[in-house]
């Protein structure tokens, strides 16, 4: 069984992310660590984590440079363990989720990244959104994304064998929230990863709950910051000659624009149709944006990656 390294990366959301961290500490085997990353404007997330019991064997990185890419790549990098878990700010992990995963990705397997489960409550998607990864136990190479972006895995639920991640040049800092693109930085490693020989791992005995419902505005800011990403994985791999990265957005494409024809047809709403006009946008922004084509990873001094 591999120890593991669990990493929780939090900016202004002291409430959820003591709850995380509660859970956590709570239910972590011996021989883990747990890594905070804090980029929270102010003092508070810190404060309501210092009263937790067990708070004094954390290990609390303060991150003044934003994004979510930045702040996995400085908890990786600090890391003491083989075995790398991350999970959200805003979700919760059953009381088994780190054994499960020390179980499921053995020091010398040929996985890259592993995804487990992400659930949610039910809501209205009317009225809002949240995102979530269901699947069943399998391990692809790049066959699976082929079938779409959304069922590839969430970083919300993942786990990276260190090395994996030195190898690949870590997640890449002009993606995930926090940046212009903001997602797809799980979606890209995961890709680099099979392009240089790994695996994708689906586990579905490891879960977390999604507790990041958004409403009106927020939840379509979040699709459209999704959408973007994705696209921007695309074209970053596309511009580096993949064709591959290519066709699979025309296929991502294709079945927004059938998702679009068929609510509008039923006139049902939401009809989908700013999620592909993203998706378009999003690739073209892409494709202005500066690239390290060797190494597959957008300039860390693109100014315009910053929010």
């Amino acid at each position: 069984m591999t120890t593991a390294s669990v990493v929780v990366c939090t900016r202004d959301r002291a409430d959820s992310c003591r709850n995380v961290v509660a859970r956590l500490l709570e239910s972590m085997p011996d021989g883990c660590e747990l890594i905070v990353v804090d980029q929270s404007r102010d003092d508070a997330t810190r404060s309501d984590l210092a009263v937790l019991e067990g708070w004094d064997s954390v290990r609390y990185l303060r991150s003044d440079r934003q994004g979510l890419s930045v702040a996995r790549n400085l908890a990786a990098a600090a890391a003491r363990t083989e075995l790398l878990i991350f999970t959200d700010d805003d979700c919760m992990p059953d009381t088994d989720w780190v054994t499960v995963w020390e179980d499921a990705v053995a020091p010398d397997s040929v996985t890259g990244v592993g995804f487990g489960e992400v659930l949610f409550a039910p809501f209205d998607p009317a009225q809002g959104y949240t995102s979530g990864f269901s699947t069943s136990n399998g391990s692809y190479g790049i066959e699976l994304f082929s079938r779409g972006a959304g069922l590839v895995g969430m970083g919300a639920n993942m786990a990276v064998p260190r090395h994996v991640w030195q190898e690949l040049g870590g997640f890449d800092e002009g993606l995930g929230a926090g940046t212009r693109f903001a997602a797809g930085e799980d979606l890209d490693l995961a890709y680099r990863a099979v392009k240089a020989g790994y695996r994708i791992q689906h586990v579905t005995a490891a879960r977390v709950w999604h507790l990041g419902y958004r409403q009106g505005a927020s939840a379509s800011h979040l699709v459209r910051g999704y959408v973007a990403g994705i696209a921007a994985v695309y074209a970053k791999h596309a511009r580096c000659g993949d064709l591959n990265a290519v066709r699979m957005l025309v296929a991502d494409a294709w079945r927004q624009a059938r998702y679009v024809a068929g609510r509008a047809a039923s006139r049902t709403r939401p009809l989908g149709l700013i999620s592909l006009l993203y998706l378009v946008r999003g690739f073209g922004a892409a494709w202005m944006s500066p690239i390290d084509r060797r190494r597959r990873l957008y300039s860390p001094k693109d100014a315009a990656h910053a929010r």
